[in-house]
């Protein structure tokens, strides 16, 4: 079902929050936690094409700030959130407070919030990028969807190569690389069934290949791109809270690794990883929810 009003398509709406929840489900190492991993690939792809949808209407000037307000100033507060933690644990711990890595001036206090600012710059980038190129036929969409695939595939290729030598965060941004150019063919395409279904079909041989050659993040990369594209094909889900769980994604995201903390501290040896995903989900769900009715802290989360 898509709204008249932003004519969103749910099942894509309803793919960034599952997206969410694989990552989350990752990092408690639950059963499935490989394939889980794949959520990060689809999440980062639906990130891009989901802030050129937003600001397709928009200037260069008027989308930074946009993208600003959405992604920095989230990524400042949550910063402050997790060194505060940090500072606090430690103290209890009766432990130094020498907990800074150089990596941390890229990332902030928590490794996992690298993805905000690659997030910010990268949206920026692809927004300028869309902005040159200005779509206006097919034989132009092809030729940029090649482009945009050989892309991918390289980024893939270096990843795959020089993986052991890269540093923090370096290296978490050349994993997804390949999604963020995907997220960008993705909105070119986004209204183009046969070349959705063809990007689809492509998918899932290279899928095969990679898991019999053990390639563990092509196999994540090709699995979250091809949930994206038939998301797209499908007819809509009739679930009218798609776009509700959508906007409570990135506050999962920023606030999971915490929850998994004290749920994991509480639980202790009584529980098993399945237990506190299926745990952390629910509360991580709900917080979100309940911070977002907040009025001035709904744009944090």
């Amino acid at each position: 079902m898509r709204t008249k009003s932003n004519n969103r398509n749910l099942n894509i709406e309803l793919a960034r929050f599952v997206g969410a929840i694989g990552i989350l489900w990752f990092h408690a190492q639950a059963p499935g936690d490989f394939i889980g991993y794949a959520a990060l690939q689809t999440f980062t792809a639906l990130t891009i094409y989901f802030s050129l949808v937003s600001g397709e209407k928009l200037k260069l000037g008027e989308f930074i700030f946009n993208r600003f307000n959405r992604i920095v100033l989230p990524w400042i507060a949550w910063s402050i959130v997790y060194a505060f933690g940090l500072i606090i644990i430690k103290a209890i711990e009766g432990k130094a407070l020498n907990f800074f890595e150089p990596w941390m001036l890229l990332t902030g206090p928590a490794i996992h919030l690298w993805f905000l600012p690659y997030a910010f710059c990268c949206s920026i980038l692809m927004k300028v990028f869309n902005d040159i190129v200005n779509l206006k036929s097919g034989n132009n969409t092809i030729l940029i969807m090649a482009i945009l695939t050989v892309g991918a595939l390289a980024s893939l290729i270096a990843f795959n190569i020089s993986k052991f030598s890269i540093p923090t965060p370096y290296i978490q941004w050349l994993a997804v690389l390949p999604s963020t150019i995907t997220g960008l063919a993705l909105y070119f395409v986004r209204n183009n069934r046969k070349l959705l279904a063809l990007l689809f079909y492509v998918q899932v041989p290279i899928c095969f290949i990679a898991l019999l050659f053990g390639s563990g993040l092509i196999l994540q990369y090709y699995v979250g791109i091809a949930v994206i594209a038939l998301c797209f094909l499908l007819p809509d889900i009739k679930f009218s809270q798609s776009g509700t769980l959508s906007n409570l994604a990135l506050g999962i995201y920023l606030i999971h690794p915490a929850v998994i903390w004290v749920i994991s501290k509480s639980l202790g040896e009584f529980s098993s990883n399945l237990i506190i995903a299926v745990v952390a989900t629910l509360f991580s769900t709900a917080i979100i929810y309940f911070l977002k009715r907040i009025s001035f802290l709904k744009g944090l989360v």
